[in-house]
């Protein structure tokens, strides 16, 4: 990413301009994005806690985890789900369409609607492509959701990969 501009207000606002390269190693299709920008968008300088109704596990390898921030939002028509520890190093997120049923969803690499994402680090990042997402309850008016996942992952050259078991979450967006 090049920063053009890039302006930092004592509100915790930053506005600027922006251009950068996209590049997927799969197939190295390439596509460059140019004249971007951005204005008066907030930011915090950590990420904030999980409050008291959030709630977000999973095993990872057999392991237990339980992130400290977990987050539920929307953007355009979808709706994600997201856990972090407290230095954003490890992630796990959840992306679906905003209004989704109660049911259940594959996972896999041939859905590009329902996706989950582990990355264990701040450089490895590992795509769903084989589980299940179970939808248990929206409630669209309440803005909760709540559900089961499981799914397994890799990076794109699938050099490294994680199992994801027993996920759950019940989360406000």
């Amino acid at each position: 990413v090049w920063f053009k501009s890039c302006y930092w207000s004592n509100q915790k606002t930053v506005s600027g301009t922006f251009s950068f390269r996209l590049y997927r190693e799969l197939d190295n299709k390439q596509v460059f994005i140019s004249e971007g920008s951005f204005q008066n968008l907030p930011y915090n300088t950590a990420l904030p806690a999980a409050n008291s109704t959030d709630t977000l596990s999973v095993k990872v390898d057999g392991t237990l985890w339980k992130p400290e921030s977990i987050i539920g939002t929307t953007a355009q028509s979808n709706l994600a789900v997201v856990g972090n520890n407290l230095t954003a190093s490890r992630t796990l997120g959840l992306l679906m369409p905003q209004n989704i049923a109660v049911g259940s969803y594959d996972l896999d690499s041939l859905n590009t609607t329902y996706l989950g994402q582990y990355n264990p680090t701040s450089s490895t990042f590992l795509s769903s492509y084989s589980g299940k997402l179970n939808i248990l309850e929206h409630n669209s008016g309440a803005r909760r959701i709540r559900g089961n996942f499981n799914f397994k992952a890799k990076d794109p050259i699938g050099s490294q990969s994680a199992t994801l078991t027993e996920g759950y979450f019940s989360v406000k967006y």
